[in-house]
C-alpha cells in the first residue's frame, strides 16, 4: 500500500428557489433548529489550508470559501474516524455518505438536498501544504477545490496515534454559509485580562485565531524583576548574567535596568570632603564610587591569614579602618633550628642547622650542630684561647728545663 492516498467526489444539486438564509455564529453545542449540533473552529494548521485554498481560488477568477463550524466538526470526526477503524474511503463501513455525514452534523442544507457538495480526503500528510499540493495536483480535487459554486468549506485535520497514516484530512464542500467557522474575523479586537498588568486587548490574525493578550500601552522589558511588557514574563531575554539588587551610589547598575546611579540616589549635588577617599563607607571625593582604592572597605568580614606548612598554622586578619590588621592567632615562619621540626615552613626540616656529615651529638638532632662559618667571631675567640694555651705550656716547659 502506498504511503499517502489521496481520494475526492463531487455532487452538484440544482438550488432550490428558496435558499436557506446562513444563520449567525453559533457557541460549542448551540442549538440549530430543533436539534444541538457541536461545532468546531479551525486549528492554525488548518486555518492555512483556508488560506492556501482561497489564494488559488482567487487567481483562478473564483470568490473565497468561508468556513462553517458545523461542517468543520463533521470533516474533523470523520478523520478521526478514518484513522481509529482503518479504513480510507468516502463511505463509511456503515455506508454513509459525506452527505450523510454532514446532515448529521447540523449541515442543514445537506439534509434538503438543496445545495452544492463535495468531499476531498487525503492520509499520510502532516502539514496543510502538502495536503493542498496533492488535491492540486489531482484533477478529481483539483475540481471541487476550484467549483464555483461552492461558498463554505469545513476542514477537520487529525493525527490518530497507531492508525495507518497517521495524519488524516477531510474537506467538505458545500453551495451555502449557514455558520462561520472561523473563531474570529481577521483585525477583529476584544477586551482581555493579563495576569500581570490587568486589563488588555487581544487582536484576530489572519489564521482564524486570537493572539496573546496585550497591553497596547505597555513598556520595553528591562532588567529589573517586573513584567514591564505585561506579556507575562519578567525580565525575558534582558538580564543575561546580571542579578538585580537595591541601586547605590556606586558607579554600577546594581538594579540591572541599563542604568547607573539613577532617581538621584547620589544626591543632588555632591561636595568633596576631602580629596583622598577615608575608607569610611561615603564617597569622601565625589567621584561617584564609595572607598575606591581602600584595602577593606568598612564592613568587610575577617579573612583568614598565614600558612599551614610546617609547625606553621592558619590565623585571622580584620579589617580596621579600611586596612588589614596583624593575622591574629597564627602560628609564623621564624629560622629553621636543628631540632627535628620545618621552622620556617618551606617543607624542610633542619636544612642548613644541623652538620649531617658529623657524628651524632647531644643536641637532639642525631648529628652535631654546623661549626661556625670561618672568619666569625666566636672563631676568633677560639683561636686566641688555644694560642694563650699553647704559649702557657711553652713557658711552663722552659722553666722546666
Amino acid at each position: 500500500m502506498e504511503w499517502r492516498r489521496i481520494a475526492g467526489t463531487g455532487v452538484v444539486a440544482a438550488l432550490a428557489a428558496a435558499a436557506l438564509v446562513a444563520a449567525g455564529c453559533l457557541q460549542d453545542d448551540e442549538s440549530y433548529g430543533r436539534a444541538s449540533f457541536p461545532v468546531r473552529y479551525l486549528d492554525r494548521e488548518e486555518a492555512e489550508f483556508l488560506r492556501l485554498i482561497n489564494e488559488y481560488r482567487a487567481a483562478n477568477g473564483l470568490g473565497a470559501l468561508t468556513s462553517s463550524a458545523t461542517i468543520n466538526q463533521a470533516a474533523y470526526d470523520f478523520s478521526v474516524d478514518m484513522g481509529e477503524r482503518g479504513f480510507f474511503d468516502h463511505v463509511d463501513p456503515e455506508g454513509r455518505t459525506p452527505f450523510d455525514r454532514m446532515c448529521a452534523g447540523g449541515y442543514a442544507p445537506a439534509c434538503a438536498g438543496s445545495t452544492a457538495m463535495g468531499e476531498n480526503i487525503a492520509a499520510g500528510m502532516e502539514s496543510a501544504y502538502e495536503a493542498f499540493d496533492g488535491w492540486r495536483h489531482s484533477p478529481g480535487h483539483n475540481a471541487n477545490m476550484l467549483t464555483a459554486d461552492y461558498v463554505a468549506i469545513g476542514i477537520g485535520r487529525a493525527y490518530v496515534a497507531g492508525s495507518p497514516y497517521g495524519w488524516y484530512w477531510t474537506t467538505d464542500f458545500g453551495g451555502i454559509l449557514d455558520q462561520d467557522g472561523c473563531a474570529c474575523a481577521a483585525g477583529a479586537r476584544r477586551d482581555c485580562v493579563t495576569a500581570s498588568c490587568g486589563g488588555g486587548v487581544q487582536e484576530c490574525d489572519d489564521h482564524c485565531q486570537w493572539n496573546e493578550c496585550h497591553v497596547p500601552a505597555a513598556g520595553t522589558e528591562i532588567c529589573d524583576g517586573y513584567d514591564n511588557d505585561c506579556d507575562g514574563a519578567t525580565d525575558e531575554d534582558v538580564c543575561g548574567s546580571c542579578v538585580p539588587t537595591t541601586e547605590l551610589c556606586d558607579g554600577r547598575d546594581n538594579d540591572c535596568d541599563g542604568a547607573t546611579d539613577e532617581n538621584r540616589v547620589c544626591g543632588p549635588e555632591c561636595e568633596p570632603v576631602a580629596d583622598d577617599e577615608a575608607c569610611n563607607g561615603n564617597d569622601d571625593d565625589c567621584d561617584g564610587v564609595i572607598d575606591d582604592g581602600c584595602p577593606c572597605p568598612p564592613g568587610t568580614p575577617d579573612r583568614s591569614c598565614g600558612i599551614t606548612a610546617g609547625r606553621c598554622t592558619i590565623g585571622t586578619q580584620s579589617c580596621v579602618d579600611g586596612v588589614w590588621g596583624a593575622c591574629q592567632g597564627a602560628v609564623l615562619p621564624r629560622r629553621d633550628l636543628c631540632d627535628g621540626q620545618d621552622n620556617d615552613c618551606d617543607g624542610q626540616t633542619d636544612e642548613g642547622a644541623c652538620n649531617v656529615d658529623a657524628p651524632p651529638g647531644d643536641d637532639g638532632c642525631g648529628c652535631r650542630a654546623a661549626p661556625p662559618v670561618r672568619g666569625s667571631g666566636v672563631a676568633a675567640l677560639l683561636l686566641l684561647l688555644a694560642a694563650a694555651r699553647s704559649a702557657r705550656r711553652r713557658g711552663a716547659a722552659k722553666e722546666g728545663r
